[in-house]
């Protein structure tokens, strides 16, 4: 589409000034389209027009609060930013006004990985697990993968024992999973142990 060329162009040249019209332009033809109108605002913030900026992220926010896209489009445009606590803050209103305690835990816990702050990335990663415990393969997988870094050991285990009366079976599950990989094999076993190995099921879990 040569609109979203010529706005790369723009981004990649980083010619704010036209970039600021073009999406201006885009928007007033498609006054709909938030995506556009998040974007309108980081412009005006690249051009150093902050009041303009807040202004239409504060009107975006109000207007369509019932949006978890809203939420998603502003929570990304304080990330390219760098206004990693906008983002957060952005994100916990969010998850008050949609009384979904989970939203957008994914994203931010994908990012805070990618940027090694592994605190926050377990945190995230068990806020969705707990809230999604059909998706705890996945999150297993991943929370596993960070474990590698070393540096990541010690906040993972601290978050997920810490977690345990969220959702016994599952964090406990987890807990266990995450011995096994760093090799602490009785401690996983005393997991299990916890949750009782007294049915086939329950073996199968073990094994």
């Amino acid at each position: 589409q040569a609109y979203q060329k010529l706005k790369g162009l723009y981004r990649r040249l980083e010619q704010y000034p036209q970039l600021l019209v073009l999406i201006q332009e885009h928007y007033n033809l498609f006054p709909n389209d938030l995506q556009s109108y998040g974007e309108l605002g980081e412009v005006e913030f690249l051009n150093d027009n902050i009041t303009s900026a807040d202004n239409i992220w504060q009107d975006l926010e109000l207007r369509f609060n019932n949006s978890q896209n809203t939420y998603r489009i502003l929570m990304y445009v304080f990330i390219r930013l760098s206004l990693l606590e906008r983002a957060e803050s952005v994100v916990m209103r969010g998850r008050e006004n949609l009384q979904n305690p989970s939203l957008l835990s994914l994203d931010l816990a994908n990012y805070y990985k990618n940027r090694r702050i592994f605190d926050k990335a377990a945190e995230e990663f068990l806020l969705y697990l707990i809230n999604n415990p059909r998706q705890k393969k996945m999150i297993t997988d991943r929370i596993l993968h960070m474990s590698d870094e070393e540096d990541a050991m010690l906040f993972i285990e601290e978050k997920i024992l810490s977690k345990i009366e969220n959702n016994e079976l599952v964090i406990r599950n987890l807990v266990a999973s995450f011995y096994f990989k760093t090799r602490e094999y009785s401690r996983a076993f005393e997991q299990h142990l916890a949750l009782g190995l007294n049915t086939q099921e329950d073996l199968v879990r073990w094994i």
